[in-house]
């Protein structure tokens, strides 16, 4: 489709602008009786949710006449406008590149015959020595202050009359004549119509049903449109604010299920996988202030045994809240005096059960969190004695026990700290005097399980130990290497006070054992603003940097992020385990994260340590096969149920290809095993074999090796032998039914019900569907030709969809109960294994590798569309892969297949085995649960103002 014009824009400050500009284009002189006469792209109406988003942008660009730059300083240094822009310059004639200054300012000098640089900061500097002549512009600033943009607004009117000329190719006064014409002819229409109104009154009773067909296509179009775009901001969002694009993907999906939508849910269950609950989100208020710096400041406190969680934000309310991570709920709050103004520390006993709170002028309360309850209220030292008594504390801590509070702050006069001890339950300080340390960057803590306190002077890289007996500070320990005298040290110290986290303004990260006095690890740039500590012996540490949240190991090296937010973070928790992470950023918004998977898989236990297996295409078995060893066979439990070892089979590989089919019961009892011909019982309690092997001709020569399932009723199995593809009966041997002659070409699946079964002929690349007649006997439904190279085939669980790999890399779904095919897109090289259908058959999966990346790839079976990725960590549980054995089978980075529960089962070469979820209704439960509440106002007028949608989660 041709496009007039292009209007490129910053979307973090001038959407409404852009929207109002592009209507006004479409609307002005335009015929009453005819669509708009010109067409204006802008991303969010015009473009559909896409997974290659520059792709799409780069294909309006190449069929655009006019290029509309809505220039404003964020506008310049936005990385997608200036790719815009230079496309631009390297493919189009400049004289067609306008300009509509927003805010910030456009100058031009004459004499220079250029933009005057220094004074002009809304273009970028990609355009500095483009123009020989001065370009057309326009100046919107007033237009915006006022947001004045109706067409009957004479300032907005000749704004968008100077921009809509060039692009219908007449000057601004005939263009201005032509609309007032159409007006003119608009209103003398409308009065003729009045009076025909009775005459087509019966005309229109007659034709009313054809006009409400007519209205619920309107309707389904805008709904569709509007999932779209819901779809597309979800993924524009989804980097910045994992919280926000769960609320447009929920969205997305209640005005219109679509692949899009589809594809929004499945990107923002991984985004939000390591979130446990999004407990605050940020305020708009405070969004609108982007840089002030009387920012509110958010607090978070986790207790050490990972029980308890306290936070506010100074956007909120005026108390303290209380979370019990365990229980998953809300207890009471707090109506503490924290210090809103500057941040005041929030500490936690190692149980949660004390909670000590800063306030202002250095008062500190400590509170029963269970109960509610006020216990102590002190202000530390003597506030006569203290310079700039409104700040906030210099360091703060508290004992595992709730016992004993640690402060530290500034002397009046002096650079010099003032460290006080107070004994919590009778209210007394036990304990004050000063440092002696010129600095003011000190981190405190009591080391682990006692009422020793170990003070960290950051500026001179000195520790300091107060024994609580004695009353006495021990003499200062010099770190080994420290540098010499820095400036605005970030310190955190860990309860254990081992270890310390230093953060250095030039950049460097450094953890240093406070035990030893030695450097553990050091970062030279780019690492964490921020960090925190679990207890020594974790091997993860958390931190931030920007608005991103991520582990980190011991040698500071980034081990995963854990989620992201609009604003930068502030601050930072972690319980001692190191498994639970809350962070509260800029604009109020506050998450607790877990270190696990949470949404986006489960991790199943293998206790028996499966490592270099190989999962079955059913997701039920398990099998590792290495040189010149037996096999070992582990069941596939449901629910929570993880890999167990049940059987060994005596078959021996050494350098041949196995050729073993294995299959067991829904109940997991009994397992049948195929190995060149011979079809042997199993009892997977005791491991041993039932009866005699039964033998058949072994099938020889096919790519597909030996396959094998029990059907619904455990009894029967289907399998493929040299006769072709036989049902027998697992009791007796016999055979009760042939369904195909053909064997070595011949690929067969059983659904997940065990109901249906399809085979794939690679030698005529046709595909045969075939459901249970009861009696253990199966009946043909049809058979479907496909087109190129047939190589492997999957089928859903219900048995209504299946998916055909070709050897191409093509994929191809085929609706079994009418035959329909559904071509999609051509798979990358590095695919792995078979594609995995959904439950319900409406989306496809598979894994795949590459260098420097794992995961699974998600397509729409109803289109073909392309749906995205979720990125697979190659241990889910973080493991270390170790020197591996000898194996035969498992060499893939990872496996995929069913998981009989629903979903999808992922076999790491470390043996970790995650179940994971491939429903759009489970991701939908999933994003309510953190993004309960609805969108914003103005979010909802943009998108859906003109629909009627309510809440897609329960109130």
């Amino acid at each position: 489709m041709k496009r007039d014009g292009f209007i490129s824009y910053s979307h973090k400050r001038d959407i409404e602008l852009a929207q109002a500009l592009q209507r006004g284009l479409h609307q002005l002189a335009r015929p009453w009786t005819r669509r708009p006469v010109l067409s204006v792209f802008r991303d969010t109406t015009s473009l559909s949710a896409n997974h290659d988003l520059w792709s799409s942008i780069l294909k309006e660009l190449e069929q655009t006449r006019y290029f509309i730059y809505l220039a404003s300083p964020e506008a310049a240094q936005s990385r997608w406008v200036r790719k815009e822009i230079q496309f631009w310059l390297d493919n189009r004639p400049l004289d067609r590149f306008l300009i509509a200054v927003s805010s910030g300012k456009v100058v031009w000098d004459q004499e220079a015959g250029d933009f005057d640089w220094e004074r002009t900061d809304a273009l970028p500097d990609l355009l500095r020595g483009q123009f020989t002549t001065e370009p057309l512009w326009v100046d919107l600033t007033r237009i915006r202050e006022g947001s004045k943009y109706s067409l009957r607004q004479a300032e907005f009117r000749d704004a968008v009359g100077t921009l809509a000329a060039p692009l219908h190719g007449v000057g601004k006064d005939a263009l201005d004549s032509e609309d007032i014409r159409q007006h003119r002819l608009s209103a003398r229409l409308r009065r003729g119509a009045i009076s025909g109104l009775v005459v087509l009154l019966v005309t229109a009773l007659a034709a009313g049903g054809l006009a409400l067909q007519q209205r619920n296509e309107a309707l389904n179009r805008a709904r569709t449109s509007a999932s779209q775009a819901l779809a597309a901001r979800a993924l524009e969002t989804l980097d910045a604010d994992p919280r926000k694009a769960a609320q447009f993907a929920l969205y997305a999906e209640k005005v219109k299920p679509t692949a899009d939508s589809a594809q929004a849910l499945a990107a923002t269950v991984a985004a939000n996988s390591h979130v446990e609950r999004h407990l605050k989100p940020g305020s708009d208020k405070v969004s609108a202030f982007i840089g002030s710096r009387s920012r509110p400041p958010a607090q978070v406190a986790i207790s050490r045994d990972g029980g308890i969680l306290a936070y506010y934000a100074a956007s909120g309310s005026d108390r303290v809240h209380i979370y019990d991570i365990r229980a998953g709920r809300q207890l009471k709050t707090l109506p503490a005096r924290y210090n809103g103004a500057v941040g005041g520390r929030l500490e936690l006993s190692s149980d949660g059960a004390v909670l000590a709170v800063e306030g202002v002028q250095h008062l500190v309360e400590v509170w029963d969190v269970r109960k509610a309850r006020l216990l102590r209220s002190r202000t530390m030292g003597n506030p006569e004695d203290l310079s700039n008594v409104e700040t906030n504390l210099r360091a703060m801590a508290l004992s595992s026990d709730g016992r004993r509070l640690a402060t530290a702050q500034a002397t009046s006069g002096t650079r010099e700290l003032h460290i006080s001890i107070l004994d919590t339950v009778t209210g007394q300080v036990v304990h004050e005097d000063s440092t002696g340390s010129e600095g003011v960057h000190i981190g405190l803590a009591f080391v682990k399980d006692s009422h020793r306190l170990l003070a960290l002077d950051a500026l001179e890289g000195s520790t300091r130990v107060h024994d609580p007996l004695r009353g006495t500070w021990s003499t200062a320990r010099k770190l080994d290497g420290y540098p010499a005298k820095p400036r605005d040290v970030d310190t955190e110290v860990s309860s254990g006070a081992e270890q310390a986290a230093l953060v250095f303004p030039d950049g460097r990260t450094q953890l240093w054992d406070l035990v030893t006095g030695r450097r553990i690890a050091s970062l030279a740039t780019d690492g964490p603003d921020i960090m925190t500590l679990p207890d020594p012996e974790v091997r993860l540490l958390a931190g931030a940097r920007g608005g991103t949240v991520t582990m980190y190991d011991r040698k500071l090296g980034q081990d995963r992020v854990l989620g992201a937010f609009s604003f930068p973070v502030q601050n930072l928790a972690v319980s001692g385990d190191g498994r639970w992470v809350a962070a509260g950023s800029d604009d109020g918004a506050i998450s607790l994260f877990s270190t696990d998977a949470r949404r986006a898989g489960a991790v199943l236990p293998n206790t028996d340590g499966l490592k270099a297996g190989a999962l079955s295409s059913d997701g039920r078995v398990a099998l590792r096969i290495l040189r010149r060893q037996p096999v070992d066979v582990w069941t596939v439990g449901k629910g929570e149920g993880g890999l167990k070892r049940v059987v060994r089979l005596p078959t021996v590989f050494n350098d041949e290809r196995p050729d073993i089919g294995v299959t067991v019961t829904s109940d997991g009892a009994r397992l049948a095993s195929l190995e060149r011909g011979e079809l042997r019982m199993w009892d997977t309690r005791t491991g041993r074999m039932i009866g005699d092997p039964v033998v058949y001709r072994p099938m020889l020569g096919s790519r597909f090796g030996s396959q094998l399932f029990f059907l619904a009723d455990d009894v029967h199995l289907v399998g493929v032998w040299e006769e072709g593809v036989l049902i027998v009966d697992s009791r007796t041997g016999k055979v009760r039914q042939q369904l195909y002659r053909k064997a070595d070409a011949t690929q067969l699946v059983v659904s997940g019900d065990r109901e249906h079964l399809v085979l794939l002929d690679t030698s005529a690349d046709e595909v045969s569907v075939w459901r249970s007649a009861g009696e253990a006997r199966l009946e043909k439904v049809r058979t479907v030709g496909v087109d190129g190279e047939a190589d492997d085939v999957s089928l859903s669980h219900s048995g209504k969809k299946a998916a055909v790999l070709a050897g191409d890399g093509r994929i191809s779904f085929i609706d079994t109960p009418s035959g329909r095919i559904t071509d999609g897109a051509v798979l990358s090289q590095s695919g792995r294994g078979s594609v995995v259908l959904s439950r319900d058959g409406r989306i496809a999966a598979r894994a795949f590798s590459s260098r420097d990346d794992v995961g699974v790839r998600f397509w729409d079976t109803g289109g073909g569309d392309a749906l995205g990725t979720w990125p697979l960590r190659l241990g889910a549980t973080g493991a270390e892969k170790g020197p591996r054995a000898d194996p035969l089978l498992g060499e893939e980075d990872v496996q995929i297949a069913p998981s009989p529960d629903g979903g999808f089962l992922t076999l790491g070469i470390d043996g970790s085995l995650v179940r994971r979820t491939l429903d759009p209704d489970v991701w939908r439960r999933d994003l309510c649960s953190l993004a309960p509440d609805p969108l914003p106002k103005a979010e909802y007028e943009r998108y859906l103002g003109d629909l009627s949608v309510g809440r897609p989660c329960p109130a």
